[in-house]
């Protein structure tokens, strides 16, 4: 396990990133953009499955050939895992993750990044996949564009025995849109959420610098952004700032 990156990453002073092409419809905002609430359909810990639109993502091609996935282990344990991919076919994971931070490209082949987009869904849930496509997305953790090399699920969360400070957000959108921070709590301590507790409108193409949040954040709880736009195909992007206390 790659604990000193996670600690640096995901630990200390952990930052959520977040993008995604948000319509009309409030959704979550990354990259599959989906309307997800993590603490049911991330209720206990579930194996990934793991694909690629491109063959070229696999051991020995020319894409993506290895990766590491970094999130908590079904008691909110910090949990890391290295996966080695197979193309457009279906790689698990060993580890049950009950949350997806993120995924880092560690080798690739000769064309130094992902060749096609990387799928991470929880087990079972894609569907019928197309050429490594999921037809159903609606449980997926996360998606690695081709040729980014990483990956974000747009939701973070406080590690068991940890406490954090939300202190900024800064949101931004490329049509005027609505931007919400959402906060929740395991599905098994009934009633505490998910609730927005803050949010903001950006206008076209602005974006709001530093807005003060002062919000905390115990242990399990999730904290993720959920986005709707006056137009479609507005690109959402946002950003939070936490510390630990």
């Amino acid at each position: 396990m790659d604990l000193p990156f996670y600690d640096d990453h995901f630990g200390k002073n952990p930052i959520l990133k977040c993008r995604g092409s948000i319509g009309t419809s409030i959704l979550n905002v990354y990259a599959l953009v989906q309307l997800v609430n993590w603490s049911k359909i991330f209720d206990i810990g579930y194996k990934l499955d793991i694909t690629s639109s491109s063959t070229a993502d696999t051991a020995a091609g020319t894409g993506l050939q290895t990766l590491i996935v970094y999130g908590l282990d079904d008691d909110y344990n910090p949990l890391t895992e290295v996966v080695t991919m197979n193309g457009q076919t279906i790689v698990q994971t060993a580890n049950e993750f009950r949350r997806v931070f993120a995924a880092y490209m560690l080798t690739t082949g000769t064309g130094n990044q992902n060749a096609g987009d990387i799928y991470f869904m929880k087990t079972g849930t894609g569907g019928t996949y197309t050429a490594g496509v999921p037809g159903t997305l609606s449980s997926g953790a996360a998606k690695m564009l081709a040729g980014d090399n990483l990956a974000y699920s747009g939701v973070w969360t406080a590690p068991r025995g940890t406490s954090y400070m939300i202190d900024t957000f800064t949101p931004s959108a490329t049509k005027a849109a609505t931007v919400i921070l959402i906060k929740a709590s395991p599905a098994e301590t009934n009633g505490r959420g998910p609730y927005a507790f803050l949010k903001t409108e950006t206008g076209v193409g602005i974006g709001i610098s530093g807005v003060a949040v002062n919000e905390s954040l115990v242990e399990k709880e999730d904290v993720y952004v959920r986005s709707f736009a006056l137009a479609t195909a507005s690109i959402v992007n946002a950003t939070l700032y936490m510390r630990r206390n």
